[in-house]
């Protein structure tokens, strides 16, 4: 039995070790800037849109992404995973809207469909817990959710992306809008405090009615999914883009300020009538000629705060694991189209903290899981009495005050101040 002790205190001293090397600060000091605007344009006009889907062709098996750290791979998916896109033209001034069947986008994904373009393109993710792993290489995505990185898996990802985005671009057309929103009672508060009960229907056709892509603004966890599944699978996104693509035109599922809203009832019935309630919403006035304005706000973060992630001990380490690849950096993008208005951040928001950010950038509605990931946003107060879902913020008390900063300068660029919002 000697041997045993030897072996369990010689692992428990490589434990021990290798957390005191882990937790080395290696972060150094972070200097948090406000944001300056990099990017804006401006134009009024007639409005075309053209629209496209394809699929992922990945290279199974594959990490099931989004539950982890117990990983494990699959070798098909139960419903088709692909990017969707939307391009945009507004008096010259084009916008594309990119959105991928995964749980986030990374930095490398966001800049991988920009490349080469000639306007600016928001990368968003539908959030879906049972899509593809392997793309993201932070060693704190790989262990939490998502597993190795492979490069691969994200060529695969970004190939739909880019042409999903080119065949749009060819796909562009005379077209009219009409926004639509009301409240739903289909989500529930998994942590407490209020939650985001709006739906929002931006819908694009052509003058003569055909259908052409539809924006589906709503906030709720795609996790009705079990997590044991053997096959990937893209929730209930996947299912209502599907069911409104039986008709025509592409449907993109868009989370709003979903962070603490959990979906009600089984995946099927849910998805029908999360579909029936977008069908029934009234149509808006037709907008055929629309103004637009786009302003894109950097924002340099501080350094990370692991405090309420892990306990004490594993802190420093995981604030290394989130420096060592560092996102130093944010983006918070405001768009105006005709009568709607959209402010698009890199984090998953609670209804609390979107609220925030609408008032400040004076957008109608807030888009999450855009242009990159950073966690969690919840209020100051609810970081620091570490409730809600202030366990999953990677940044300190202040990171909402320091985006509603930046939001209010880009919505101001944009011209959503003294905008009409539905």
């Amino acid at each position: 039995m000697k041997w045993l002790k030897r072996i369990a205190l010689g692992s428990l001293l490589v434990t021990v070790l290798g957390l005191g090397v882990a937790s080395v600060d290696r972060c150094g000091a972070w200097v948090a800037a406000p944001g300056g605007l990099t990017g804006l344009a401006r134009s009024k006009g007639a409005l075309r849109v053209g629209a496209a889907k394809a699929a992922f062709d990945l290279p199974y098996p594959v990490t099931l992404g989004g539950y982890g750290p117990w990983l494990h791979q699959v070798g098909a998916a139960a419903t088709p995973l692909a990017a969707r896109a939307t391009v945009l033209e507004v008096g010259g001034q084009r916008f594309g809207l990119v959105s991928l069947e995964t749980l986030l986008v990374t930095d490398s994904v966001v800049s991988a469909l920009r490349k080469g373009g000639d306007f600016q393109v928001w990368v968003v993710a539908t959030h879906t817990h049972t899509g593809p792993g392997n793309f993201d290489p932070r060693l704190v995505a790989r262990v939490a959710a998502l597993g190795p990185y492979r490069a691969d898996v994200e060529a695969a990802i970004v190939k739909a992306g880019a042409q999903a985005l080119s065949e749009a671009i060819s796909a562009l057309a005379p077209a009219v809008m009409d926004v639509a929103v009301d409240s739903h009672d289909l989500t529930r508060s998994r942590s407490g405090g209020e939650i985001d009960t709006t739906l929002a229907r931006i819908r694009f056709r052509s003058p003569e009615g055909a259908p052409l892509a539809q924006w589906l603004l709503f906030g709720g966890h795609p996790t009705m999914v079990a997590r044991s599944t053997e096959l990937l699978d893209g929730d209930f996104p996947s299912r209502v883009s599907a069911r409104f693509e039986a008709s025509g035109g592409v449907a993109m599922v868009l989370q709003t300020a979903g962070a603490n809203a959990s979906a009600n009832g089984s995946l099927d019935d849910f998805s029908a009538e999360l579909t029936q309630r977008f069908a029934r919403l009234a149509d808006g006035p037709a907008e055929p000629e629309v103004t637009y304005g786009l302003a894109t706000s950097d924002v340099v973060l501080s350094r990370p705060d692991a405090q309420r992630l892990v306990p004490g001990l594993l802190t420093p380490a995981l604030e290394n694991a989130l420096c060592d690849q560092p996102t130093t950096h944010a983006e918070i993008g405001v768009l105006r189209l005709g009568s709607i208005s959209l402010v698009a951040v890199p984090l998953e928001v609670t209804s609390a903290s979107a609220r925030v950010l609408t008032q400040q950038s004076k957008a109608s509605h807030l888009l999450s899981l855009a242009n990159g990931y950073q966690g969690y946003l919840e209020p100051e107060q609810v970081v620091r009495s570490d409730t809600g879902e202030a366990h999953a913020q990677y940044f300190g008390p202040g990171l909402l005050s320091q985006l509603a900063e930046a939001a209010q300068r880009a919505g101001e660029a944009a011209g959503t101040f003294g905008a009409k919002t539905p």
